[in-house]
């Protein structure tokens, strides 16, 4: 069947991509204002040693302690040596966040890049 058979039938769809930010390493503020959080991307240098990283994503500004939590939990990603080093935390539909994406590494040992998906 044609594409324009298709299109005209109805059964066009809108394709939806959501923003990720510029590659970070530590603590930030991912993204400022009223948004939606939809993930993260991280991957690790773990070439030559096991890579662990702790972090936390929160609903904020800033790092004061007074926060809301985007991810219900601390989060904890192993990246064993020579191993896969990418990972992709998502959430669908995302999840709103009034103040902004501030991403908290707790700890980290080794070097994580990481960056966060979301929409406007």
């Amino acid at each position: 069947m044609p594409l324009e058979s298709i299109l005209a039938g109805g059964a066009q769809r809108d394709i939806h991509y959501h923003l990720i930010t510029k590659d970070h390493v530590g603590s930030v503020l991912a993204v400022s204002g009223r948004c939606y959080f939809a993930g993260l991307i991280m991957t690790a240098m773990n070439g030559d040693a096991d890579v662990e990283v702790v972090l936390n994503v929160y609903d904020s500004a800033t790092a004061a302690v007074s926060r809301t939590r985007l991810v219900p939990r601390t989060f904890k990603k192993v990246f064993k040596k020579g191993e896969d080093n990418f990972y992709h935390l998502s959430y669908e539909p995302p999840v709103r966040a009034a103040n902004g994406i501030y991403v908290e590494l707790a700890s980290v040992t080794g070097r994580v890049h990481w960056q966060v998906i979301y929409d406007q």
